[in-house]
């Protein structure tokens, strides 16, 4: 399941717990940004199928709980991913968003 937020302003830590729990840490998921302002995870990973992406975090691997309900439940990984989605959304400094 795919959950898509709207950004930026709107986008509350609430928006983003949903869009973690929403993963499935049985697979590799990647959290990008499209050019029309979705927020969603991909199972499509790497630098495959990039097309209208604006911007993408690295690949988060399978049972690393990076994604599901127990990251959404962490309060200071959620943050940073806000942080980091705020903070690049008006301007990312890249295509690929490694540090947050």
């Amino acid at each position: 399941m795919q959950l898509d937020i709207n950004l930026p302003d709107a986008l509350s830590i609430e928006d983003v717990q949903s869009l973690l729990a929403s993963g499935d840490d049985g697979q590799d998921n990647q959290l990008r940004v499209d050019r029309s302002g979705r927020a969603y995870l991909s199972q499509v990973t790497g630098a495959d199928e990039l097309e209208g992406v604006l911007f993408r975090f690295p690949t988060w691997d399978a049972g690393n709980g990076y994604v599901g309900a127990e990251a959404a439940r962490d309060v200071e990984w959620v943050k940073k991913i806000l942080e980091a989605l705020q903070r690049n959304w008006s301007n990312p400094t890249f295509s690929y968003i490694d540090t947050f």
